[in-house]
Formats: structure tokens, C-alpha cells, sequence
């Protein structure tokens, strides 16, 4: 019988060839990342955690906004996810966002998706036309930059912040892409916080 989680207590599982055990008293190395970009939010309605691994930053968010939206592909991180994350306002897509429908390949002992077909479902955030979003968070190790790319129209009819990794001094280009994106749809860089940015619409 697996043992109850508390809230500092995560199920964790470092690739598809291990079992899952229980991290007691996990220390959240993003929590002042997470804790800063939600005092920039002003309503708490529909968060979307794109690139969810096994619910670090959805257990804190759940508790704040009325309806989650959580993205993760990978099926190692999605076993813990569904252990870790009991909230009836969580709502799990069981896929990878990108800027066109196609298959990636994953390497599941890592977050690190592809631009190889695979076995992936990857699909744009606009078809799912979701609304009334005011916090964004991406953490996508590298597909930061086809995220957005397939969110251009969920992006512009909300006003949500948007905390997204931009590792620089790893993904150079990807990061200036980002920016670019960003910019062009009306945001700003507020501050930076270790290897996350948080962003504004002007």
C-alpha cells in the first residue's frame, strides 16, 4: 500500500526502469520563483502548467487558482503526477504543446523532448481555446520556443503572467527567440529569478 503524501512529500521517479518512492520533506528549489511571479497576478482563475513532471509546482497552484491545466508527456513523470495530485480543479493533458499537431521522441529517463518523430503527441495550446488565464508557467527544457509559437492566439486574448525558464548561458538562441516572441506580443521582462524570467503584458 503506498503511504499517504503530505504537502512536503512528493512520489518521485527518476526513469521508466526504477519504481517510484516517496521523497519526504522535498525541498522545492523553485519555490521563490513560483512564489514571486504569483505576486504579480491579480486574479485567480485558470493556470496552465506547462511542463508539469511530477506536480512540484501544481500542488501550490491548486490551492490558488480556480481550474489548473497541466501539461506533461512524459508517462514516467505522469505516474507520480497522478499520485502527487488528488485536486478535483487539476486537469491533466496527457501531451506535449508545440506549434503544429506531430510526434516527438523523448528520451523518458530525462525531461529532454526532440524534434524527431516519435511517440510524443504534441498539439498548439490555441486548439484547446482556453480562457480567462492569468498565470502561465513553461518549463520545457528546450521547446520553449514552439510552446509559444502554438499559444501567439491564447497569449494575446488573456493577460496572464508568464514565468518561463530561459537558461542563457545553456540555450542562447533559444533564449533570444523567446524574447523576441514575447515582445512582440506586447510583454515585458519584470525580473529574473536564477534561471526563470517572469514576464507582463504592457
Amino acid at each position: 500500500m503506498l503511504e499517504q503524501k503530505t504537502d512536503d512529500n512528493f512520489w518521485v521517479q527518476f526513469n521508466h526502469h526504477s519504481g517510484p518512492f516517496l521523497e519526504k520533506n522535498f525541498i522545492q528549489t523553485q519555490s521563490a520563483q513560483r512564489n514571486r511571479a504569483l505576486k504579480f497576478v491579480k486574479n485567480f482563475n485558470v493556470c496552465l502548467d506547462i511542463g508539469s513532471h511530477v506536480g512540484f509546482w501544481t500542488r501550490t497552484l491548486a490551492t490558488r487558482f480556480n481550474t489548473v491545466h497541466c501539461f506533461e508527456p512524459n508517462p514516467t513523470f505522469i505516474n507520480c503526477f497522478n499520485m502527487n495530485i488528488k485536486n478535483d480543479n487539476v486537469i491533466l493533458h496527457e501531451i506535449g504543446l508545440s506549434n503544429k499537431d506531430h510526434t516527438a521522441s523523448q528520451e523518458f529517463n530525462s525531461t529532454v523532448m526532440t524534434h524527431t518523430p516519435g511517440n510524443v503527441q504534441c498539439q498548439p495550446l490555441d486548439s484547446f481555446n482556453l480562457n480567462n488565464i492569468d498565470f502561465i508557467k513553461i518549463d520545457v527544457d528546450g521547446f520553449e520556443v514552439e510552446v509559444l509559437e502554438g499559444a501567439v492566439e491564447t497569449i494575446k486574448r488573456n493577460n496572464a503572467v508568464v514565468v518561463i525558464e530561459m537558461k542563457s548561458y545553456k540555450r542562447p538562441n533559444t533564449c533570444n527567440k523567446i524574447k523576441e516572441i514575447l515582445s512582440r506580443l506586447s510583454y515585458s521582462s519584470r525580473i529574473r529569478i536564477r534561471s526563470d524570467e517572469i514576464w507582463l503584458k504592457k
